[in-house]
């Protein structure tokens, strides 16, 4: 995995070097966009390296965006400055910070980093003992780390904890201070605790959920933001019996998360526009509005399913038929998710299977739905994503999923990303 996140890093240096050679501040833009875990991807090596080479043949440039680096990230990514000329600016901006009781700056700070010593005016001899001291006084017992490193187990206060951060340490927690843990997980189920979920995905869910801490994932999931999903869509998952992980993502988990949270919010009473599984030749129609999410996820990771897009269409307008479904009752959406790499849809079998399979239903007098694959997994031919009439597809853990899959026109991923980078117009 480390090789694998190395390589991911480099890869995203060489793609920015490649950018501010043309375009340098839409290129600075997108690198902040790359780390901030809110509104963009927070993705924090990529980040660091490009900022190191950046300092070192661009100094200027990040001294002028130097305040920007903790607002858009945390305050530890300026530790990718030490060793450079830049270093002592760093420094100092970050000790301004813990001086003025910036909680945040005072949380993400070691008291062994020299640099931050000398900027404190800390003596070498006692540089580290002095800085731990300063340290302690701004932290004090506001932070859950400084409450679980101090054995302060009844300090922590849960209505300010963010919901990362819970699940991180739900097993300490739950080991230490159990009752009061799920007295407040059992709030935030009940809607009766705030959830700080400004940083979570669907797939943090489901890993919540299989470490065991239902109520905790139940809770994660309740506070995500409602899905854009159409009324008349149907979701169909397809997990692989291989499990894929890069940067610490399960991809089935994630194939599984998504499709749940897709299909979270469609209209109860027709089970065609609910989650499906795709299990080999048949489809297999699942309503889990009465259960769980930690429930759902629990059952549906225990199915392993095959990929076969044509089947998949050919399935639901068998089952619409044999449900003597009117045009209205059947959907307008059909979206796959999937976490292995998906049929191309320009090879000549697969394109005549798919039209065969929609032209049934024009014989059923079926309105064709819209279909989509989200491919999870990675994509083996790009190039095949504009190439057909018949399906789209979107590739990769994209942040943009929604707006690919459920705008009839989506927009082009050049306008996405100008659309994306616009909060950090104010770096230059």
């Amino acid at each position: 995995e480390a090789k694998t996140q190395a390589a991911t890093a480099q890869y995203i240096l060489t793609g920015f070097q490649e950018a501010f050679a043309v375009e340098p501040a839409v290129a600075i833009q997108l690198l902040f966009w790359i780390r901030d875990p809110r509104g963009g991807i927070g993705y924090r090596d990529g980040f660091r390296m490009c900022l190191r080479w950046l300092a070192q043949t661009h100094p200027d440039l990040v001294k002028r965006n130097l305040r920007f680096i903790p607002e858009f990230g945390r305050w530890d990514d300026l530790t990718a400055l030490f060793n450079t000329s830049l270093e002592d600016s760093a420094a100092k901006l970050w000790s301004l910070a813990i001086e003025a009781n910036d909680l945040n700056a005072a949380k993400w700070a070691d008291r062994e980093m020299k640099p931050l010593q000398r900027a404190c005016g800390f003596d070498s001899r006692r540089g580290e003992a002095d800085l731990r001291k300063l340290l302690s006084r701004v932290r004090g017992d506001k932070t859950i780390e400084s409450a679980m490193c101090q054995q302060q187990w009844d300090q922590i206060d849960y209505d300010n904890v963010p919901a990362q951060a819970l699940t991180s340490h739900h097993a300490a927690l739950k080991r230490h201070n159990k009752d009061r843990f799920q007295e407040h997980m059992s709030k935030q189920a009940l809607g009766r605790a705030a959830i700080h979920a400004s940083i979570l995905r669907p797939h943090d869910c489901v890993r919540t959920a299989q470490q065991g801490d239902a109520h905790t994932a139940d809770a994660q999931f309740a506070g995500l933001p409602p899905p854009l999903s159409p009324a008349r869509t149907v979701v169909v998952c397809c997990i692989s019996s291989t499990v894929k992980k890069t940067f610490r993502i399960d991809y089935r988990n994630t194939c599984l998360a998504w499709s749940l949270y897709f299909s979270n919010q469609l209209p109860a009473g027709n089970p065609l526009h609910r989650l499906v599984f795709s299990q080999g030749s048949r489809l297999e129609v699942s309503d889990w509005r009465d259960k769980h999410f930690s429930e759902a996820a629990a059952v549906s990771l225990t199915r392993l399913v095959t990929f076969d897009l044509a089947q998949i269409l050919a399935d639901l307008c068998t089952e619409g038929m044999r449900r003597s479904a009117k045009r209205e009752h059947m959907p307008e959406h059909v979206v796959v998710v999937s976490d292995t790499n998906t049929p191309v849809i320009n090879n000549a079998d697969m394109t005549t299977a798919v039209t065969n399979a929609l032209q049934q239903w024009d014989n059923a007098r079926f309105v064709r739905p819209s279909v989509v694959c989200w491919n999870l997994g990675g994509y083996d031919n790009p190039a095949a994503i504009n190439q057909s009439d018949l399906v789209r597809f979107v590739y990769g853990a994209t942040i943009w999923a929604e707006d690919l899959v459920f705008t009839p026109k989506p927009r082009s991923i050049r306008n996405l990303m100008q659309n994306a980078i616009t909060p950090y117009n104010a770096i230059a």
